[in-house]
Formats: structure tokens, C-alpha cells, sequence
């Protein structure tokens, strides 16, 4: 499982748990108006947890 979060400078939001990381990838990309996720101007972080 992938938790997921985006920070700006002014903010930390946490997007969400998803089973896979290409499901929170397109979730995420989705969020950002279909930027690519390293052109996105936010940090966004996937971390891999136990289920």
C-alpha cells in the first residue's frame, strides 16, 4: 500500500492510501490537472506501508 501527500509551501495535504502505486500515481495526476508528476509544482511523496 502507497501513502500519498502533497506539499506546497504553504501546505502539506495528505491525498490518500492505495493499494498500488500506479493507482495513486493516476489518482494523483489526475489531481494535478493531468501535469506530469515531476514537472508537478509540488512535492509529492509515495510511501510504501505494510498492509
Amino acid at each position: 500500500m502507497f501513502v500519498v501527500y502533497m506539499q506546497d509551501y504553504d501546505f502539506v495535504e495528505l491525498v490518500g492510501l492505495y493499494r498500488t502505486k500506479q493507482g495513486a500515481e493516476s489518482y494523483v495526476t489526475s489531481m494535478i490537472d493531468g501535469t506530469p508528476i515531476k514537472d508537478s509544482e509540488y512535492k509529492i511523496e509515495f510511501i510504501e506501508v505494510e498492509d
